[in-house]
């Protein structure tokens, strides 16, 4: 028999409202007006459930099988009459139900249950090489929960509704198509095979003991969160959202009382929040550093949760900059019980780490000491930015340069090994003298390292060592440190000297221990690294005839470089096409010269587009209304479900 598409659609419609008509609002407003007895009898007739979506979704394969048409524009007809339609209270609720149904009978995939499908390449399900579009869940159900049932008189059991209910903040999917069957479920796979699992009916049925298995299929789509898409051309976190569940029952009566308590939020670490309410103090946490100064809440006091959202905060923020915030010290070193261990930088085992030559080879380095700066650092390096604005990290990582740059030879003039640090503003005396010895590889940062020793110069340090240090004639680095930064590099010696601690431990008698704070001590004159490592592990030093005597005072240290994070800020940007950014200090290439030692690395434009369907680059077309661009129509065709989201008329 051959049929319109849309007529064949119509009718198979018309079937459906009458399969599910006990569903139908417009019954279910009637039986309001009948008597209490007539509306009771009407409910319990209707109550007895005789289709599913399966079985609608047989009579299809049936039909598809029997007639002459474009199926597939009978479908489209049929599922858009259903999406429509508001006859049926519960048809979209169903509707996934349905869906599957039709799918796993061959009788129609609609595009979410397609394996091209773009929802599905975002799912991810632990041990599984290939997602199907379609899976089944399988709950076990205890037999003792049947009990309930199984004690009920006939007449007032009837026919349970049966069905499983999936449901977010913005959905809620009923399955009625279920399977059932008493027995047991086991994992059959062995090592590294997909999880399988294996049904063993027990033929006793009800007249047994195993537990009730219930098995419904569910799209696969529905189980995945919506992935996230990243847009080369914005770079950075805009925001973060976590929220603090209030489960305790006397702090939800705290929240939701009548007097509608205020909840103050206070950042008290780098990525925590502390939400106090009445005498509630919940905390949240924040994967990166955050601008507490600019949290929204959303309280859902009868939902009892609060939601906050910051905003990242990069280390050239004022809140970071500020001596009065939590984080003076960004290179903690916390204690583990009694022994201090190193917080944010990783430790290094140095006689494990090849040593390196580089000899001609050493302007590589220039690329990976560029890259410790972000381009905002450049222009306050350049004097680009508010001078009265403290930036130490920025003027740590510059001093760094300094220190590589010379120990290599990457500047002009012969190589550098000792280097001094010193506040002309306190005093104008030295406080540290850095004796680097060797250049390591640090393969498991892909990194290098200065190996070398500090000796902290302090008022106990003997007359004739200091005098021999000035008079030594040695060549010697002056490196200038101002303010926060001295205070920044006194937090990071101890760091950099904790990390490479491999020879000595710390003694009962630590300045760390007594005290009970890292460093000891910021006043000038005074040691910001404890005794205990004094004198120990300086082969290095003893090497060197003129250092020989300053080795019982020096402690091994390991100096790497401290590099920016491009999840906060921009990184490379315009460093292939700025003014050189450490005129005082590191001599760069040309911009041509660094660019082709970057290809080498298989780096693509730096601030260049892309096509946002295929990544390619190129002459690029861009669309009128939102400016995103493709490489050609077909790339935009196919990119237009994603695209078109997100498209808005200006």
């Amino acid at each position: 028999m051959y049929f319109e598409p849309k007529e064949l659609g119509g009718f198979l419609f018309n079937v459906y409202l009458r399969m599910f008509s006990d569903e139908d609002v417009s019954w279910m407003m009637s039986i309001r007006s009948s008597g209490k007895g007539e509306a009771q009898r009407q409910i319990s007739r209707n109550s007895l459930v005789y289709h599913t979506r399966a079985t609608f979704a047989v009579l299809l394969k049936r039909v598809k099988e029997r007639v002459t048409t474009d199926w597939n524009l009978v479908m489209l007809d049929l599922i858009g009459r259903i999406r429509q339609d508001q006859t049926l209270l519960l048809g979209r609720n169903y509707i996934q139900d349905l869906f599957c149904q039709l799918h796993l009978l061959g009788v129609f995939s609609v595009e979410t249950l397609r394996p091209d499908n773009l929802r599905l390449s975002h799912v991810r399900i632990s041990g599984w090489n290939t997602i199907p579009p379609v899976i089944f869940i399988s709950l076990v159900v205890p037999r003792q929960k049947l009990k309930v049932l199984e004690n009920l008189p006939q007449e007032k059991l009837r026919s349970p509704l049966l069905q499983i209910e999936m449901h977010g903040p913005s959905f809620h999917n009923a399955f009625s198509s279920i399977q059932t069957a008493f027995g047991k479920l086991s994992d059959s796979a062995g090592p590294n095979q997909e999880p399988t699992l294996v049904f063993t009916e027990d033929p006793k049925g009800w007249a047994g003991s195993a537990d009730l298995i219930v098995s419904i299929a569910v799209p696969t789509w529905t189980l995945s969160n919506e992935g996230v898409q990243l847009d080369a051309s914005r770079q950075f976190i805009a925001e973060m959202s976590t929220k603090a569940l209030i489960t305790d029952p006397a702090e939800q009566t705290v929240l939701e009382a009548p007097s509608r308590v205020p909840v103050v939020p206070q950042q008290t670490s780098a990525c925590r929040v502390t939400l106090k309410f009445g005498s509630v103090e919940r905390f949240v946490q924040f994967p990166f550093p955050i601008d507490g100064d600019h949290t929204r809440l959303k309280i859902a006091r009868k939902s009892h949760y609060i939601e906050v959202t910051a905003f990242p905060c990069s280390h050239n923020s004022p809140f970071f900059s500020s001596l009065n915030g939590f984080n003076v010290n960004k290179f903690p070193v916390l204690f583990n019980g009694p022994i201090p261990t190193v917080w944010n930088i990783h430790r290094v085992h140095l006689a494990r780490l090849p040593v390196t030559n580089l000899g001609n080879n050493a302007h590589l380095l220039k690329i990976p000491l560029n890259c410790m700066t972000s381009e905002y650092e450049r222009k306050v390096i350049r004097g680009g930015e508010d001078p009265r604005r403290s930036k130490p990290l920025t003027e740590v990582k510059e001093s760094l340069q300094v220190m590589f740059a010379r120990f290599t030879g990457i500047q002009a003039g012969a190589p550098v090994s000792v280097f001094s640090l010193q506040d002309p503003v306190e005093g104008g005396e030295n406080y540290a003298v850095l004796f680097f010895s060797a250049f390591r590889l640090d393969l498991s940062s892909h990194s290098f390292i200065l190996d070398g020793h500090v000796l902290p110069i302090t008022k106990t340090l003997p007359k004739q060592v200091l005098d021999d240090l000035y008079n030594s004639g040695m060549s010697v680095n002056q490196v200038t440190t101002v303010g926060q930064e001295t205070l920044l590099w006194r937090q990071l010696i101890h760091a950099f000297v904790e990390r490479c601690r491999q020879t000595w431990t710390h003694q009962t008698d630590c300045e760390y221990i007594k005290i009970g704070q890292v460093p000891p001590s910021y006043a000038m004159g005074e040691s910001f690294i404890c005794h205990c490592g004094r004198g120990k592990d300086v082969d290095g030093m003893l090497r060197k005839k003129e250092w020989k005597k300053y080795a019982p005072f020096s402690t091994r240290i390991a100096v790497s470089p401290l590099y920016a994070v491009s999840y906060m800020e921009t990184v490379i940007g315009n460093l292939f096409t700025e003014p050189s950014q450490t005129p005082k200090k590191v001599q760069k290439d040309s911009a041509e010269e660094v660019s082709k030692k970057l290809d080498e690395l298989s780096l693509s434009e730096v601030n260049g587009e892309s096509c946002q369907k295929c990544g390619s680059s190129g002459d690029l077309l861009a669309c009128s209304r939102c400016k995103i661009k493709y490489c050609s129509k077909t790339c935009q065709l196919d990119d237009w479900k994603a695209h078109k989201r997100f498209c808005r008329q200006p």
